[in-house]
């Protein structure tokens, strides 16, 4: 198999790791020790994710590292009598603070303690993103924070059939990644342009669910991943790729940090969003939701797509890039 580069060659990168446990929960070091271990290792950025546990450490913070401030929550199953943790199974969740330094502190909650129960789970995940907390935007975590749900009220799926195709979609994600950097680099050259192509296919998949969930439970799964994965591909090209085509340029941090925050505004207001239409309206407006956010996204796509073309140039230029 060929190499393949998925980042560009030109930009600046951080190496960072989102998940890790200290002396506070039940890890081996303290705060201190696993920024030094991970400052050897050539990491920046570092989320410390105990269990239970808010952690935020600014008197980590340097030139050269910085905390993300953040806990891992839990949801299991009732424990058996022999206290077995590896019988037990469960739900692992990081919340990562968006504005640690405004709260000054936070004693970390714990989600309902039903297990299989996705619309309390769902429902407390959005109560965190509204509270400022991400899981991790829009469409696509508006669509794969309810695909249990709604897989359980269309089909009488078990709550267990529901949590593996949960866990399972992240995976299946990945391929929009990858199908994202194919198109951009070998058909588009244009983000915006890749980001448009994959709406456009997402939409296509949106206007045929609710046909689908009428008649077969394999095809709804079948479009409603190519939907979460597609939106990945999107996410991927604005959040990841879009910054570093600007380089140098001072505008990069702001249009990533702010393509971030609205990306994270966008999962918070589509969780909560998509359950009050579920409860309110039933799953086919949800259907109508979901592909009015798509058609929405690929007509200011297809807007902006020449637009970005020639400001890429011009920041090319401007770096000597092109001549």
């Amino acid at each position: 198999m060929r190499d393949r580069a998925l980042l560009p060659a030109a930009g600046r990168f951080y190496k960072a790791n989102l998940h890790c446990h200290t002396v506070l929960s039940d890890g081996r070091w303290t705060k201190e020790q696993v920024k030094a271990e991970y400052q050897r290792r050539g990491y920046s950025i570092v989320a410390f994710t105990d269990h239970r546990h808010y952690g935020w450490h600014p008197e980590l913070m340097d030139d050269g590292f910085v905390p993300l401030a953040a806990y891992e929550a839990d949801l299991n199953e009732p424990f058996p009598p022999s206290g077995s943790f590896q019988r037990v199974r469960t739900y692992h969740l990081n919340f990562y603070d968006t504005d640690p330094v405004a709260r000054g502190g936070f004693e970390a909650v714990q989600p309902p303690q039903r297990y299989g129960d996705m619309e309390a789970l769902n429902a407390f995940i959005a109560r965190m993103n509204g509270d400022g907390f991400l899981l991790h935007g829009g469409l696509k975590d508006g669509v794969t924070s309810w695909v249990p749900s709604m897989i359980q009220s269309n089909f009488g799926a078990s709550p267990a059939f529901s949590a593996a195709v949960s866990m399972v979609l992240p995976l299946v994600n990945l391929t929009g990644a990858y199908l994202a950097g194919w198109l951009d680099h070998r058909v588009f050259r244009n983000e915006v342009k890749t980001s448009a192509a994959l709406m456009g296919l997402a939409l296509a998949c949106l206007l045929a669910l609710p046909m689908a969930v009428q008649a077969s439970l394999p095809v709804s799964l079948v479009l409603l991943a190519a939907t979460t994965a597609l939106m990945l591909g999107v996410n991927t090209m604005f959040i990841n790729v879009m910054p570093v085509k600007i380089g140098r340029s001072s505008g990069a941090a702001v249009l990533s940090g702010s393509l971030n925050a609205i990306t994270y505004l966008g999962a918070a207001l589509a969780t909560w969003g998509i359950g009050a239409a579920a409860e309110g309206f039933g799953w086919g407006a949800v259907f109508v939701l979901w592909a009015v956010m798509a058609g929405t996204a690929l007509a200011v796509c297809l807007l902006l797509a020449r637009p970005w073309g020639r400001f890429v140039r011009k920041c090319e230029m401007e770096r000597g890039d092109l001549v």
